[in-house]
């Protein structure tokens, strides 16, 4: 996981969102904590106007590149980077 803060104690909605912006995914079993083990930071990819979801490219391992994975995922489960 990467060093960047996250934004704190707000729901994500899709429109929170930009392309090109770094978030971190905060699973539901997490329970809120942003630094959980199976946290993933990611940026996001797209964002399409008839979907409720947020396109990301997430980082594999320790590498600063995007794209080894990508994923849809719903906005509340995504937190902002400050960074």
């Amino acid at each position: 996981m990467a060093d960047d803060e996250v934004i704190p104690d707000k729901v994500s909605t899709k429109a929170d969102f930009r392309v090109g912006q770094k978030v971190r995914y905060v699973p539901y079993h997490a329970k809120g904590d942003t630094e959980h083990i199976d946290c993933e930071d990611g940026v996001v990819t797209a964002i399409k106007e008839r979907s409720p979801h947020v396109w990301v490219a997430f980082t594999c391992g320790d590498t600063e590149e995007c794209g080894d994975t990508g994923a849809c995922c719903d906005a509340d489960k995504l937190r902002p980077l400050d960074r």
